[in-house]
């Protein structure tokens, strides 16, 4: 029985040891490296204009060579037998590149269609000033040790926010070398609550932010196009 007692808690502090080993593979290279496997086609394309009526740029500065840069902070981690429990947040910086490219590919095609029979031959430059480039994903991990039966029930609970959601564009209609109207649309953010859901890995909840934002960008960039025609 004593044998029995000293098998069991030798494979908790296995587990334990585990458990701790596999949670710390959660690292901001680990983040970098999950959002690199996302963003590596678009940020390898060639940077082109893809409508002949509506030219977008920027004054935002990004580099080529780095997507995203992370920063970790470990809340808390609760080490007992029986039960353990970690928090940490990764607040990632994209590249700038990485906004622009997706606002591009959503409105390419898109605002040709809607815009062509509102311009009469005139051309649209857009620049977008203001674009958010951050998100903070949350990893709330759980574990219960079931001792007496060897095994044990662990789920995460993970949070996802896009940070300071504003964005702001301004834009000039030509008619040659004339500007015949011209105005700035902003984007406020209304949405101060951060989406939850349970996870089987951080892998997957990461996942779940990344496509959030790219969501995000691609919805606005849609809205500034209709403001636009609005306006004309």
């Amino acid at each position: 029985m004593k044998n029995n007692y000293k098998g069991r808690l030798k494979l908790s502090v296995l587990i334990f040891v585990t458990l701790f080993i596999l949670t710390s593979c959660l690292t901001r290279n680990k983040v970098d490296k999950r959002i690199a496997r996302h963003y590596t086609n678009i940020f390898s394309k060639i940077e082109e204009n893809g409508s002949n009526i509506l030219y977008v740029s920027t004054a935002l500065a990004y580099s080529n060579d780095t997507i995203s840069r992370t920063k970790s902070k470990l809340h808390f981690f609760i080490p007992l037998v029986f039960y353990w429990q970690l928090k940490r947040t990764m607040t990632t910086t994209l590249n700038y590149r990485i906004p622009i490219k997706i606002f591009k590919n959503s409105i390419d095609g898109y605002s040709d269609s809607v815009l062509k029979a509102k311009l009469s031959g005139r051309i649209i430059k857009l620049t977008i000033e203001k674009i958010p480039n951050k998100i903070k994903f949350t990893h709330n991990a759980r574990f219960i040790h079931l001792i007496f039966i060897n095994s044990g029930y662990k789920w995460n609970h993970d949070y996802s926010k896009i940070l300071d959601m504003d964005i702001k564009a301004s834009y000039k209609v030509l008619d040659g070398d004339i500007i015949t109207n011209e105005g700035v649309i902003f984007i406020p953010d209304n949405n101060d609550k951060p989406n939850r859901g349970f996870n089987n890995t951080w892998k997957h909840g990461l996942d779940g932010c990344i496509s959030q934002y790219d969501l995000y960008i691609e919805r606005t960039s849609r809205l500034i196009i209709d403001k636009i025609i609005s306006d004309l």
